[in-house]
């Protein structure tokens, strides 16, 4: 007798049904009033992920970001502060960047040119943020998620492959666009269609691979338990956060045992190890040793070190 559908399931679910009945509801007055449509779709991922990320998390909408070095980003629809942020400056509308631990662009309606723009941003916000250095996560990764949301999107005519189409402009960015690494655009979710992540791996020796693991309908159906796009962003939103603030990591975990997440899928570029650090280059084989035993995966997600897949610890 098989065991009933984990209720965590049920759950994300119901937020999946709901962020798409605010996209009919939306539409279908959008002409009246473009400027509101999109305060309200920003507004309903800001509730979508206030319900899913621990309370402690600030969530605002409509912000810029100002750098250390005085530089001021353009609008971010949606951002989460740490949680040490100062009260004081909460609603100034001009966000310290050492206080943003993710950022979102938000559309009701996805199209090709809104990828482009958000891939460019995220490029343009890493040059401003520091480069961190001592490990190859820290050394790949900007220290802020940046991604796309979207309740849907333009591809609805008989014949279209709309989740073929995201997927050609991703791999095209990365391997056309990106000039390191940490400019990566690290999620982009259009709720009835896909979740496409940032993946980065060193499998061992001189390369480092990178590219965007999909989580779409084709291949959730092939799962016999029942995911969701928006719980795949979730997912790896936590992943991403839990890697900087340890009291995340049960939760996600948890997640990822109950299925929340669906399958992946990654089409990879290849960079020289050479873009690491002369430190982290040469801790190369040290790092390797504590990854690999016996040809498999055995390190520590949480840890800087861990250069694998996460689906190897499970």
């Amino acid at each position: 007798m098989s065991r009933p559908q984990h209720d965590l399931l049920d759950f994300m679910q119901q937020t999946s049904d709901t962020i798409q009945a605010e996209y009919a509801r939306i539409v279908k007055r959008s002409h009246e009033d473009p400027g509101t449509t999109g305060e309200e779709g920003e507004e309903n991922w800001k509730a979508l992920l206030k319900n899913w990320l621990p309370p402690q998390f600030p969530l605002v909408t409509r912000g810029r970001l100002i750098f250390v070095d005085g530089h001021v980003s353009p609008q971010i629809d949606l951002l989460i502060l740490n949680p040490a942020y100062p009260p004081g400056l909460l609603h100034k509308k001009l966000y310290l960047s050492a206080g943003v631990i993710a950022a979102f662009e938000c559309k009701i309606t996805l199209r090709s040119g809104h990828i482009n723009e958000a891939s460019k941003t995220a490029e343009g916000l890493t040059k401003h943020l520091p480069s961190r250095t001592g490990s190859p996560y820290r050394e790949m990764n900007r220290p802020m998620v940046y991604g796309l949301l979207a309740h849907s999107h333009e591809w609805k005519a008989r014949g279209s492959k709309p989740a073929e189409n995201v997927q050609k402009h991703l791999d095209t960015i990365n391997e056309c666009e990106i000039k390191h690494p940490r400019e990566m655009l690290d999620l982009l979710c259009v709720s009835d269609l896909g979740t496409w992540t940032a993946s980065k791996t060193h499998l061992g020796g001189k390369t480092i691979l990178t590219g965007y693991a999909s989580h779409q309908s084709s291949l959730l159906a092939r799962k016999e338990r029942a995911h969701t796009h928006v719980g795949s962003m979730v997912l790896h939103l936590l992943m991403r956060l839990g890697r900087e603030r340890p009291e995340i990591r049960p939760f996600v975990e948890y997640f990822y045992v109950v299925g929340i997440g669906g399958s992946t899928e990654t089409h990879c570029r290849a960079w020289p190890a050479d873009l690491y650090s002369e430190e982290v280059r040469s801790r190369l084989p040290q790092i390797a040793s504590q990854n690999w035993r016996k040809g498999q995966y055995s390190g520590d997600f949480w840890s800087d070190l861990f250069w694998g897949e996460w689906d190897s610890l499970f």
